[in-house]
């Protein structure tokens, strides 16, 4: 498995613009430390069948002046902003193909006003080796972005500075 980016959702108040620094620790020694850069999570635009007909059913006709009855909104993360990092190069290479053991993830939250306390959750999107039939290996990247706790993570701290300007999180696999 090779690791390409590493998403963080931040539980904060409206109108806040907080410095967030990672820094990734491959077997204990700092690998890659950076800003993250504000981003969108991607949602899925398919909607499933069942959403489909009750949409289809507020159809207009040809010539039919009437407001939507139905209308899809747009999905709100609110309390949630997104982050993310890219690693650099190739990113990060695990031989074994598992994380566990191998990765820590070292956040901190520099803000002005509290967070909300809910978890603080990570997504992470890499790629993995798929061989092909010419004799090489390509790296098929992941389509979605995957919950850190379906690899194996597990959140080890969550501390707030003593002047309550920041707020640390250490997540392990």
């Amino acid at each position: 498995m090779c690791l390409k980016e590493i998403g963080v959702h931040l539980p904060l108040m409206a109108g806040t613009r907080p410095g967030v620094k990672m820094t990734v620790l491959y077997n204990g020694q700092p690998c890659h430390s950076a800003p993250m850069q504000r981003s969108n999570f991607p949602v899925p635009r398919d909607l499933p069948p069942h959403f489909r007909a009750v949409l289809a059913q507020d159809q207009r006709k040809r010539g039919e002046r009437r407001p939507r009855r139905l209308v899809l909104g747009r999905f709100d993360p609110w309390p949630y902003a997104f982050y993310s990092l890219r690693l650099p190069g190739k990113g990060l290479h695990f031989p074994e193909g598992t994380l566990r053991g191998h990765l820590a993830l070292h956040l901190y939250v520099e803000l002005y006003d509290p967070m909300f306390d809910h978890a603080v959750l990570f997504h992470l999107r890499g790629s993995d080796p798929v061989p092909h039939p010419f004799n090489h290996v390509r790296w098929v990247a992941h389509k979605h972005w995957t919950p850190y706790y379906m690899l194996g993570g597990h959140t080890v701290a969550r501390e707030e500075t003593p002047c309550g300007c920041g707020v640390r999180v250490k997540v392990e696999f």
